[in-house]
């Protein structure tokens, strides 16, 4: 689904095709991108993995201030 800046830009980009029929290789290269990362779930990083005895218990405040 096009994400809210993708459809801003869609009658830009239709306009300057139909002008100009050469197209620009970082455009078509920023195009598979970003159709790429529409297409893709992303699900968060877990770094570390070691065994939960060795884990660090973050202060709740930290933990606060990077949640929101």
């Amino acid at each position: 689904m096009p994400t809210h800046d993708e459809l801003a830009i869609q009658p830009i980009q239709s306009a300057a095709n139909q002008d100009d029929e050469r197209t620009n290789l970082a455009d078509l290269i920023l195009e598979k991108i970003a159709a790429h990362e529409a297409a893709t779930v992303r699900e968060p990083r877990i770094q570390g993995g070691g065994p939960p005895e060795n884990a660090v218990e973050l202060p709740a405040k930290v933990v606060e201030v990077y949640s929101k």
